[in-house]
């Protein structure tokens, strides 16, 4: 099953820098003819298998119909292909004639001159080792050729074509453009075990359960790893992303982030602190992806976009659409993820569907000097794009059709508190059978909502001072509105939620700050 075609033998040779192993011969096993033919005293063979000769090789033809093409001691003129070679015989012309009963036999002799040794001529396959070990030129350079362990993982490409992987602590190599060449005395044993390992600037970044470690190097016999001195474990190998100025990873805290300049940070600790992280959501099942130069990661309940800012540190804005895999097609730069294992795959931000509603809160903003934020300004797209009412149209038309097939398909579990239909404004709205506000049966989504196709998409706007909410409304035009007195402080969060794109915020202590600005 390994298609097997020789055997290739070595020596050993001691000496006082250690035992290597040199290379004898080649033991190519006997072909079986499939064609022969000849013309100005040229004789052509084509085999049933590879021949794997050279120019200058001797051999020995037998059996072969027409008898005139048997040859003992033929020196091979012309390789034409793998099975096609060619040598010299002085006899008549004969046309390209089928031959299935000859048989090749390769000559395993020291050298040419000496007397021919055909291996497995007359069925013997016995080899005898009396060449000199000072013709001896090859060395065996595959004796550490192991094969990759059967629980190797995190397959990746580093750099000078090694692959690399890991299971349990220990780090693993392939040789050098050898990817299935995996030498043991390569590996690398850590202190901790590996959660994910990442390429990136030359280095392999391991992130383990404990320390993150840096490993550099062009050849797996001579790689330096280095163990970064802050404990930041890596809480989900599928969060790992490379984002070009780092490779960022879930752990406690927030998102870290290694570089080979910074070392080890929390990019979101303007964002968020160490409790309300693991408050917001689960960092142990974050999935990350790296879509135009922004971190998306979904996690259990939910999902959320981060942006670095040199300036702020960073946006972190949250959602409620989900995913469990995510895809870009680079060259149309169109985003695609799923949201379980039913199959069906979605566009990220596909303009011809209705916005989802989406969650931002701004960094804990600290001011020089106490002061009451009086005034505030939302800029957004209020007014309900002509493509937003014709999206959401067609969604509620497929809503109440999409309804009725799945409530049709899982008749047999009767109906709850309906399904019936109803009249709003005038207009049939379908009731799918809603528990408390929830349309899951055993974890399945089985029905659509429909969606408002109101004129105005308005947005929540909240304001925290000294961490405790003093402010909500909603907001439905970018006028400038007030917020309210008689307190002052230096701690402020902002944050606005909603279906309406957000282009701007602003606050002041006065409208007529605002005007100004």
């Amino acid at each position: 099953s390994y298609y097997v075609r020789g055997v290739r033998v070595y020596r050993t040779l001691s000496s006082a820098s250690g035992t290597l192993y040199w290379k004898l011969s080649d033991l190519w096993f006997p072909v079986s003819t499939a064609t022969v033919a000849r013309s100005a005293n040229v004789s052509t063979i084509t085999l049933a298998e590879p021949h794997n000769f050279i120019v200058g090789d001797r051999f020995k033809l037998s059996g072969c119909t027409p008898a005139s093409f048997n040859i003992t001691g033929g020196i091979v003129t012309v390789v034409t292909d793998d099975n096609t070679f060619s040598y010299a015989q002085t006899d008549s012309t004969v046309g390209t004639t089928a031959d299935t009963g000859g048989s090749l036999f390769h000559d395993v002799a020291e050298t040419i001159t000496d007397t021919a040794r055909y291996w497995g001529d007359g069925g013997s396959y016995t080899y005898i080792d009396d060449f000199l070990y000072t013709n001896l030129v090859s060395i065996l350079d595959s004796s550490n050729n192991d094969e990759p362990p059967s629980d190797l993982q995190g397959l990746k490409l580093a750099s000078n074509n090694i692959l690399i992987g890991f299971f349990d602590n220990q780090l693993c190599f392939s040789d050098v453009n050898k990817p299935y060449a995996w030498p043991i005395i390569h590996r690398i044993t850590l202190e901790a075990d590996i959660v994910a390992v990442e390429p990136v600037a030359g280095y392999i970044v391991v992130l383990t359960e404990a320390h993150p470690y840096a490993v550099s190097g062009n050849n797996p016999a001579t790689m330096v790893v280095n163990r970064v001195d802050t404990l930041y474990p890596c809480l989900s190998k599928r969060s790992v992303v490379n984002m070009g100025y780092g490779v960022a990873y879930s752990t406690h805290g927030g998102l870290a982030v290694y570089s080979l300049t910074a070392g080890v940070q929390l990019i979101t600790k303007v964002l968020h602190d160490w409790d309300t992280w693991n408050e917001k959501l689960t960092p142990s099942t974050v999935v990350g992806h790296l879509y135009k130069d922004k971190y998306f990661g979904s996690y259990t309940g939910g999902s959320f976009i981060f942006e670095r800012d040199e300036k702020v540190g960073g946006y972190f804005m949250t959602m409620q659409t989900t995913f469990t895999a995510i895809w870009t097609d680079h060259i149309t730069n169109k985003n695609y993820f799923i949201t379980d294992t039913s199959g069906d795959i979605y566009e990220w931000d596909d303009l011809t569907q209705p916005l989802l509603p989406m969650e931002w809160i701004s960094k804990t903003i600290v001011v020089p000097d106490y002061m009451n934020i009086g005034a505030a300004r939302v800029i957004a797209d209020f007014s309900t794009p002509q493509s937003e009412v014709d999206a959401i149209t067609t969604w509620n038309s497929e809503a109440i059709i999409y309804n009725a097939s799945r409530w049709a398909e899982s008749a047999q579990l009767g109906t709850l508190n309906g399904p019936t239909d109803y009249l709003v404004s005038g207009n049939r709205v379908s009731n799918d059978g809603t528990i408390n506000g929830c349309k899951v049966v055993n974890g399945d989504c089985i029905t659509r909502v429909q969606k408002s196709t109101a004129s105005f998409l308005c947005v929540t706007f909240k304001l925290w001072v000294n961490k405790s909410l003093v402010f909500q409304a909603n907001i439905c035009s970018d006028k400038i509105f007030r917020l309210p007195a008689g307190y002052r402080s230096d701690t402020f969060e902002v944050g606005v939620s909603g279906s309406a794109r957000i282009r701007a915020i602003h606050i002041g202590e006065t409208p007529y700050g605002l005007r100004e600005a």
